[in-house]
């Protein structure tokens, strides 16, 4: 038969089917249940995207779009004046190395609202904003031990959402087959403990499904070593992602993963 998908939020439901099914089984849990049926995911008759836990979802012909700009307003009207200073940003985070600060400057910023601000662009990343994940884990790491440096960057980075949001949303397209494949790649040593930072993304057809920034345990003795750390986290979620997809019945080949093989290092010839 057909199968129904049902995923649940607390009392959040999205059902996941055709038509004909999707009907039958929110019929059945209203006969038991009190429920509100808000209709087709991202299909409102008056136009206006669904709102499905914080996200906005529209539905067109051939994908669905995810934004999140109500989440960015908030974020934007909480920093206030602070972004006035601020130019507005091309990239989410600058070429910059952060370092833990010393305890009589934290004591004299720890009053910002940096948990509070981060916490917003932490579920803003998880949702739709990809391309934030590294900027995100960065500042993450210094959550008892943030500056100035520390508050100015994470205030760049409010100041690009700001005007990502403008163009910015997440597509799952249902173009591009049902390919699984992904790309990963890693630093060297950067960080102040000289740890590396492994970095991949997965892609099903042209829909990215799953993304990670996050430092490695161990010290790399070379870049490739760090390389091979970051391939191994890589491989861990691909082997996870092409068994859930076998569960749903969806017919995979194998898993692609591409890497960045040449060195920043190596002339172009």
């Amino acid at each position: 038969g057909v199968p129904i998908f049902v995923l649940v939020w607390v009392d959040d439901c999205t059902v996941i089917s055709t038509a004909e099914h999707v009907k039958w089984l929110v019929e059945s849990i209203a006969k038991v249940f009190n429920i509100k049926d808000l209709g087709p995911l991202g299909l409102n008759p008056d136009g206006s995207p669904s709102i499905l836990l914080g996200m906005e979802f529209r539905r067109t012909s051939d994908e669905f779009q995810i934004r999140q700009d109500k989440l960015v307003d908030t974020l934007v009207a909480k920093a206030g004046t602070e972004l006035n200073a601020i130019p507005h940003e091309k990239v989410p985070i600058r070429d910059v190395r952060l370092q833990p600060c010393d305890e009589d400057e934290h004591a004299k910023w720890k009053h910002k609202p940096y948990h509070s601000f981060l916490g917003i662009i932490g579920y803003l990343m998880l949702g739709s904003y990809v391309e934030c994940a590294y900027a995100y884990k960065e500042l993450a790491r210094f959550n008892h031990c943030y500056g100035q440096e520390h508050w100015e960057t994470l205030m760049r980075l409010i100041s690009y959402l700001k005007k990502a949001k403008v163009w910015h949303y997440l597509s799952l397209s249902k173009h591009g087959g049902l390919r699984l494949y992904a790309f990963c790649d890693s630093d060297w040593n950067g960080s102040d403990q000289c740890l590396s930072t492994t970095s991949w993304i997965v892609f099903l057809g042209n829909s990215p499904i799953s993304w990670c920034s996050r430092m490695q345990r161990s010290t790399s003795r070379s870049t490739g070593e760090a390389e091979f750390l970051a391939l191994s986290s890589c491989s861990q979620e691909a082997l996870y992602l092409q068994m859930f997809v076998a569960s749903l019945d969806i017919p995979t080949s194998t898993f692609e993963i591409f890497g960045n093989d040449r060195s920043r290092y190596e002339e172009e010839g």
